[in-house]
């Protein structure tokens, strides 16, 4: 992210003492935490502020999951750093956020098809019904060399009916300009599932725009909300439905995703995931825990 870094210190409302290679980083998680603020203070269904899991109950709070997302082996491999995973107090979410601001370099191309699957993994294994509301915040510059690979992954999000706001730095691969090129808004459409010509696209010019997103995205993440945090939605409670019936998501992207995903519904067959029905698991359970040389069942 160094080559942004002439676009992140004019970011409105971004902090820019740090030095290049940290100042882009810095800003998107300042950005991280100053939006977990504004969505503990959204309403509640009780009319109290939101606040944090850790102060309400498990069905309800604010809970946050942040990774980050680089490439490596001359961008061809994907890397993916855990920053906090189901953090439900402040404490923990400060604590998460100042340990990355210090101790994670971030450096490499832009390769999020792995985080965007654990995200859907981790939707899917921890409170998928019990806690249905999700939104996703992704901060990047847009320019993917797994564009394939991540245009398949955000699949997963939008199945388990995540709202997705796309933030882009401008200015294309080395930040040259404060313009969302043309092929950096078509990857990040394609992630949110709209198009240029969408009422409402997902996707928004950080360079420019800034800090104040703030109010705007958390507004959204309650505008679109059923019942219990704002006004009810029919095309997201429709996709609740979807969810409630059919739970299982097994279109990740590589091998890991899928293989370690918690319901072990899903298993890599001839390079791509499958969704195996009961009886084909246990078949293959079997034929996992048979004996090496057994010629049958």
């Amino acid at each position: 992210m160094r080559w942004h870094a002439d676009v992140c210190k004019d970011i409105p409302g971004g902090e820019t003492s740090a030095v290049a290679r940290r100042l882009c980083w810095g800003i998107f998680l300042d950005f991280i935490r100053q939006l977990a603020t504004k969505a503990t203070n959204l309403p509640a269904s009780d009319g109290e502020p939101m606040g944090w899991m850790q102060d309400r109950t498990p069905e309800t709070g604010l809970r946050v999951t942040v990774y980050g997302f680089a490439c490596m082996n001359n961008q061809n491999t994907a890397v993916t750093k855990v920053v906090g995973l189901n953090l439900e107090s402040s404490d923990a979410f400060e604590a998460a956020l100042t340990y990355a601001e210090n101790y994670i370099t971030p450096d490499g191309g832009t390769c999020p098809h792995q985080a965007i699957d654990d995200v859907v993994a981790d939707m899917e294994t921890y409170d998928l019904l019990r806690r249905p509301l999700k939104s996703v915040v992704i901060i990047t510059d847009g320019v993917f060399y797994d564009q394939k690979l991540t245009q398949r992954a955000a699949k997963g999000l939008r199945y388990y009916c995540a709202q997705i706001f796309a933030l882009a730095l401008p200015g294309g691969e080395h930040g040259t300009s404060m313009v969302v090129e043309p092929a950096q808004e078509a990857e990040l459409l394609a992630i949110v599932g709209t198009t240029a010509t969408s009422p409402y696209t997902g996707v928004y010019n950080f360079g420019v725009n800034g800090f104040g997103l703030l109010d705007e995205i958390s507004t959204l993440m309650v505008s679109h909300m059923p019942g219990r945090l704002g006004v009810s939605d029919p095309s997201m409670a429709q996709c609740l439905a979807k969810v409630v019936a059919s739970p299982v998501w097994c279109h990740f992207t590589t091998v890991k995703s899928c293989n370690n995903y918690q319901s072990g519904d899903c298993q890599w067959v001839n390079g791509k995931c499958t969704y195996l029905k009961p009886g084909v698991r246990a078949l293959a359970a079997l034929a996992a825990a048979a004996p090496q040389g057994a010629d049958q069942l």
